[in-house]
């Protein structure tokens, strides 16, 4: 194992910055955000979790998807310029699994999207495990921890002076030894990486959902649904921060017969989401869309790739002005159930 000092982090990051772009854990506003960075001294680790996540790095939430011309004769396409390479630092073990649900989604099966292929395989994530997991965490719900290592290519264990550096992937390998001088061999530290494997959060020890798939199955009609839906507000806030949630939209804008097609993160919580040709809404009140995300977060998405769609980062906990959030619907359904 290798340590890194703390001392050297913006080194390392100004290093790195010669031949692809930043994005790490900075603060803005008094809110810390996961953001392209270009002050390497302006990073931060004063946060339990930030408010946006990596997905942003790698499923943006605006991104034009292509350009083009004379759309009424000589139709002229014109692709997206190539990605440059990326590294997210300072993700937190959580968001680093998260990838993994989106990769299930986006690279698997028969079809794949290209623009998160692109980036994905041009991006690495360097992980700094979580201290201190606040009242709202429960990524152990998910046989996760403050300490995890799926999803990410390098982990950065935090001491009081330095960080205990492990590899992951080979694409994390290849970046300590391409930068060795910054990084320093001290041996197996198993004590450290331990300590966080094995930190427990509070949330996490009692929203554990096991088999609530199984049990949500036929639970399609069940009158919570309509309970927690009349606080719902239709904000949209809790798929917006989250950090699996994928749903998007597809526009053109035109001026003429110029113009561009662009992709925009979308909700499953908003009325017009479902609207279809006709004027018909299959999910036409908060009800139906509000049973639509958790029970794809529950039940179909394990149904399709026996993972829960939730790694417990906590934030829709921490966001939802009404207090409807999955570890209160986990929570409810198991003593129910």
């Amino acid at each position: 194992m290798n340590k890194l000092l703390r001392s050297n982090v913006s080194c390392l990051l100004k290093k790195l910055s010669e031949h692809t772009e930043i994005y790490a854990s900075t603060e803005e506003d008094g809110v810390c955000i996961l953001a392209k960075l270009d002050n390497y001294e302006e990073w931060t680790m004063n946060y339990v979790r930030t408010a946006n996540s990596v997905k942003d790095v790698f499923f943006p939430q605006n991104e034009e998807i292509m350009k083009y011309k004379d759309a009424s004769s000589d139709l002229k396409i014109e692709a997206p310029k190539p990605f440059k390479e990326r590294i997210a630092f300072g993700v937190r073990p959580c968001d680093a699994a998260a990838m993994l649900l989106l990769d299930d989604v986006f690279l698997k099966g028969e079809f794949y999207d290209s623009y998160y292929k692109e980036r994905r395989e041009k991006g690495t994530i360097i992980t700094i495990a979580c201290e201190k997991p606040d009242q709202h965490c429960f990524c152990t719900s998910f046989d996760l921890s403050p300490g995890a290592t799926e999803g990410s290519d390098i982990v950065l264990y935090p001491t009081e002076d330095f960080f205990l550096v492990v590899e992951v992937t080979e694409k994390g390998k290849k970046l300590i030894k391409d930068n060795a001088e910054l990084f320093e061999d001290i041996g197996a530290k198993p004590e450290i990486v331990d300590s966080y494997k094995n930190m427990r959060t509070v949330l996490g020890d009692v929203c554990i959902p096991n088999d609530l798939n199984e049990k949500l199955k036929g639970e399609f009609d069940n009158s919570y649904w309509k309970k927690i839906a009349r606080r719902c507000l239709g904000c949209g806030n809790c798929t917006f921060v989250c950090p699996t949630c994928h749903c998007f939209a597809v526009c053109d804008v035109a001026r003429g017969c110029d113009g561009k097609r662009a992709r925009t993160w979308d909700s499953c919580k908003f009325q017009d989401f479902f609207l279809m040709a006709g004027d018909h809404n299959p999910r036409p009140t908060q009800i139906e869309r509000t049973r639509q995300r958790f029970m794809h977060k529950l039940n179909y998405f394990k149904e399709k790739y026996d993972k829960y769609q939730c790694i417990g980062c906590g934030r829709c906990v921490e966001k939802c002005p009404v207090g409807v959030h999955i570890a209160d619907v986990i929570t409810h359904m198991k003593e129910e159930l």
